[in-house]
């Protein structure tokens, strides 16, 4: 640290009524304070006011330089975890469960998140190898869907630990699955849809997870919910099920949405409409649901179709279903739900209407952008503190729902990592 001298101070700085030699002393010690706080002593001329540099002061007033030897000088950053290639994940409390590569090696990965946002790569896991889609079956109880080549599984995850997670069971399930796969869950039953065979149409399934280690056999319901030909896209959050066809020739679009139960399936909405009719909705290209609201974003530029999952109150003015306007940007998409905010992309960023009320929703100030982001967004997970989104490249991004601003990749660091201690006040 290097220190210079500095000009007289003016007399006419000092509080009114102030001798002139008493303006001089209270300008001089605090001269000589900012010095100090500068790690630097001068020597104080008390009879013109002039300061020069000195190893001492001669105001008797002055203090030696102090500083807080008990601060330790930060450590180097440790490597942080090589976490690429996400796929799939689930917020359960402070935890992030994904499907993803470390060190290019695919793995069910837990990160912790503290409350700075800090992540640390809290388990590894080889046991749990798959979708990290998890749908909340029970207090610390967690299911999953999945299906390959030799077919569908269900899989009860005990998460009563979240940083600890563990494989309860593995349960074949017997027909034929088509597009997404999604799960509901409702009073430790779990649903999904399933055709008994190719050539018959879809019917909904239960299964009771009253004994988690020991799944019941599925058992069908009695519900056109699941009841179609043709291709069909399926969503699922908390108890609400949700799918959309997609139409062709003559076909029109169709959208439902049902609210599930043990032995039975609520419908809330059921509904068609022409995609060329006169306000030219379009296909349905895109969808997204929370426990409480599902938007479907069509090939309209502006118009969006809102379902709320709780149905019709029976108030015109709070109706089960709408279509409503984002007129944010022409150039715009959905990107996720999380609660009663619907997420959309735009060439300026990543803006959120909420849509608490259907009929009325209303843009936020909330504006987020990525900039090192490579290719499209996708929804992760949500909870209600951040957005998990992922690129094309498959590179993690957390982003804060209350915050806006630019967002950079996320970075994980090993379980044992600490931020670095404030440096000393000692080092110079």
């Amino acid at each position: 640290m290097t220190c210079t001298d500095s000009p007289a101070l003016s007399a006419k700085h000092a509080p009114r009524g102030a001798s002139s030699a008493a303006r001089t002393y209270v300008l001089a010690g605090l001269f000589l304070a900012a010095l100090a706080a500068l790690g630097c002593a001068g020597e104080i001329n008390v009879e013109n006011g002039e300061t020069t540099s000195g190893e001492t002061a001669t105001d008797p007033t002055a203090t030696e330089e102090t500083c807080d030897p008990g601060a330790v000088a930060p450590e180097p950053d440790p490597a942080p975890v090589a976490l690429t290639g996400v796929q799939s994940g689930c917020f359960i409390g402070n935890t992030l469960h994904l499907e993803a590569l470390v060190d290019d090696v695919a793995h069910y990965v837990v990160l912790d998140i503290d409350e700075e946002g800090i992540a640390r790569a809290a388990a590894v896991l080889d046991d749990l190898l798959g979708s990290a889609s998890l749908t909340e079956a029970g207090p610390g109880l967690f299911a999953r869907l999945r299906a390959d080549d030799t077919g569908a599984s269900l899989d009860v995850i005990d998460a009563a630990e979240p940083t600890a997670p563990k494989l309860l069971s593995n349960t074949p399930l017997p027909g034929t699955f088509d597009g997404d796969l999604a799960l509901a869950a409702s009073q430790g039953h779990v649903f999904y849809c399933a055709r008994p065979s190719p050539e018959e149409k879809g019917k909904l399934y239960s299964v009771d997870l009253a004994d988690p280690k020991l799944p019941a056999e599925p058992e069908s319901i009695d519900t056109f919910a699941c009841y179609f030909y043709g291709e069909n896209t399926y969503s699922a959050a908390g108890a609400s099920l949700m799918h959309w066809n997609h139409p062709t020739g003559n076909y029109v679009q169709d959208a439902y949405l049902y609210t599930l139960s043990p032995g039975a399936a609520k419908n809330i909405v059921d509904y068609g409409y022409n995609q060329t009719g006169v306000h030219m909705y379009g296909n349905v290209v895109s969808a997204a649901m929370s426990e409480t609201r599902t938007v479907l974003d069509a090939e309209n530029k502006t118009l969006f179709l809102l379902l709320d999952s709780e149905g019709s109150s029976g108030d015109p003015k709070k109706p089960s279903f709408t279509w409503a306007s984002f007129a944010v940007s022409t150039e715009r998409h959905l990107l996720t739900v999380a609660d009663t905010t619907a997420y959309l992309v735009t060439p300026e960023g990543l803006r959120a209407y909420d849509i608490t009320d259907l009929v009325n929703p209303v843009l936020t100030g909330y504006e987020a952008t990525f900039p090192e982001a490579q290719g499209a967004l996708r929804a992760i997970a949500t909870s209600p503190r951040y957005l998990a989104l992922a690129d094309e490249k498959g590179t993690l991004f957390l982003a804060p729902r209350d915050t806006s601003g630019p967002v950079a990749p996320l970075v994980v660091h090993g379980p044992e990592y600490a931020p670095p201690a404030k440096p000393s006040d000692c080092d110079d």
